[in-house]
């Protein structure tokens, strides 16, 4: 299976999945407000966007022959 969890996309067998294994952001990314009502970051821990996961949980995936790259126009 592949993890689509923000952050981490990493391999791993459902069978095997744990709590505490899986390191993401389970929030989204605020772009914020044009006049700076409210700042850029992540909902879960206002933090910047290459900032590190900050949350450990489970695994959430699909098979790997179906899992699809999504651009967000964002970096590489």
């Amino acid at each position: 299976m592949k993890c689509y969890n923000i952050g981490c996309t990493k391999d791993y067998l459902s069978d095997k999945n744990a709590d505490k294994n899986c390191l993401h952001h389970p929030g989204r990314y605020d772009f914020g407000s044009e006049l700076g009502m409210w700042p850029e970051g992540w909902t879960c821990c206002r933090k910047e966007w290459d900032a590190p996961p900050c949350t450990l949980g489970f695994h959430r995936g699909h098979l790997k022959a179906a899992f699809i790259k999504y651009c967000i126009n964002h970096g590489d």
